[in-house]
């Protein structure tokens, strides 16, 4: 039987004339009474075990508001049960608000003693769709404004409204906004640097046209934000040279290859290395706890030569390149190679020199390396570019890659080079500012950015000129 808005009671049908009504027959206490809330509705649900009475029978409900200390209040259900209808539970709307609940029930024969009340059962009466605790999920790119999840709605009356806030529980309320008309979440601060966040949203439910006295009722459910990655990176470690210096420019470079932490390699260009200023050096980290990485160092120190500008790694054989600040200096490329025992370490000497004639001094060559397999690749950014007219025409600072390719017996002095430039070499080209290998497929990208070559190198000492993209 449901109780209209205003807390009375729908009036019953007529009851069965073949049914003898007893008004002084005691009745004994229902049995096995549960109480459940649909908030989808609106409607709460009292049920108790199902047994046939001989005659009519009527049902009284009671319930206290224990959140409120609120007192106890009683209201007659005239739900009727006869042996053709056995009594098996009802629904019912009596208009309370919300909060924790105790029911209980008794019955009695029509006009006749009531039985005792049943003992009480408790409810939290929550009029939020999803209850009082529910989860939202969102990316961790998410941008500032954009919805959190689907709305977190409550069910209100016809007639009411609900207005909605959220308590971010953090003490700047940073992150986390709400729309007040819908319930939905939006993210306020991106920043939010937590995989979990609790937020606490409450519905504050008023009559759209107020009455008096005012009926009000507010209700809150806490709402756990999942915060999923997407594959932004996070710190899993800080690397810090083990004897730094100021202006050792540790870091200007790094590379790493393998996995779970695998080996870091980062240039310092700026060490001095003995008196010999600005040397430069490089060190290799195996893993993330290694705090005591292998040095690396030219065979011989050279001022100025900033061993380390650039660096290379992949699988056992670590490349490392030069940018001599001597105008008369052409710049140096080492590759190293890993000991088969022992691992890296201080004294580890440089497997080869790689060299290329023709190349003149200020070319930047080694100021960009990279290394996939057997090919290492070279930038020279400031290269001179002379042409075959006759008389020749000479473009300052165009550019060249070299791709070296290692040999049989291992990388050693003396390996020749392929020659990549520019289709349309020009003046400030700087073309092989950066590189990058693939296979057979080099990457290269001039400064300023005017273009991007993809260049296919099929033999050693070929020259491609082909670019793939520009």
């Amino acid at each position: 039987m449901n109780y209209a808005a205003d807390g009375t009671t729908e009036q019953p049908g007529t009851p069965s004339d073949s049914v003898t009504t007893n008004p002084g027959l005691p009745l004994a206490v229902p049995t096995g009474l549960a109480a459940s809330w649909n908030a989808a509705v609106g409607e709460l649900t009292l049920e108790w075990d199902e047994h046939t009475y001989s005659v009519e029978t009527e049902f009284e409900v009671s319930w206290r508001n224990l959140t409120e200390n609120g007192d106890e209040q009683t209201k007659q259900v005239q739900f009727t049960a006869s042996p053709e209808t056995p009594a098996t539970g009802t629904e019912i709307s009596p208009g309370i608000s919300y909060g924790n609940y105790e029911f209980k029930i008794r019955a009695r024969y029509n006009l006749g003693p009531w039985s005792p009340w049943t003992s009480a059962v408790k409810l939290t009466i929550n009029p939020f769709v999803d209850g009082a605790a529910t989860t939202r999920e969102v990316d961790e790119n998410t941008a500032v404004d954009e919805n959190v999840g689907k709305p977190v709605e409550a069910v209100v009356p016809s007639g009411f409204t609900a207005n909605y806030s959220l308590d971010d529980n953090d003490a700047n309320n940073e992150f986390f906004a709400i729309e007040p008309a819908t319930g939905q979440i939006t993210v306020k601060d991106d920043s939010v640097a937590t995989s979990e966040h609790t937020v606490t949203v409450t519905a504050a439910i008023a009559e759209t046209t107020p009455s008096t006295p005012p009926k009000t009722a507010t209700a809150s459910t806490e709402v756990t934000i999942n915060i999923t990655s997407s594959g932004r990176w996070s710190e899993v470690a800080k690397l810090e040279s083990p004897n730094g210096a100021i202006g050792d420019s540790f870091g200007s470079a790094v590379a790493v290859a393998g996995t779970a932490g695998g080996t870091i390699v980062v240039g310092a260009r700026g060490v001095n290395v003995g008196s010999v200023v600005d040397a430069g050096a490089v060190y290799v980290f195996d893993g993330l706890e290694d705090s005591s990485p292998a040095k690396l160092t030219a065979p011989s120190a050279i001022i100025g030569e900033e061993f380390g500008y650039s660096v290379a790694i992949d699988g056992n054989t670590i490349v490392v390149g030069t940018s001599p600040d001597l105008a008369t200096a052409a710049g140096n490329v080492y590759v190293f190679v890993k000991p088969a025992t022992g691992g890296w370490a201080d004294s580890n000497a440089p497997a080869a020199r790689l060299t290329v004639n023709g190349v003149t001094a200020g070319s930047g060559f080694g100021e960009a390396v990279a290394i996939s397999g057997d090919t290492i690749v070279v930038g020279a950014a400031k290269q001179t570019y002379t042409d075959t007219s006759n008389p020749p025409i000479t473009t300052d600072n165009a550019g060249a890659v070299y791709v070296f390719t290692k040999p049989t017996n291992g990388w050693a002095n003396g390996v020749t080079a392929a020659n990549l430039r520019a289709p349309t070499p020009a003046e400030g080209d700087f073309f092989g500012s950066s590189v990058d290998v693939d296979g057979s497929n080099v990457a290269v990208q001039p400064e300023p950015t005017r273009f991007t070559c993809l260049l296919n190198h099929q033999a050693r000492g070929q020259t491609a000129t082909r670019p793939a993209l520009q």
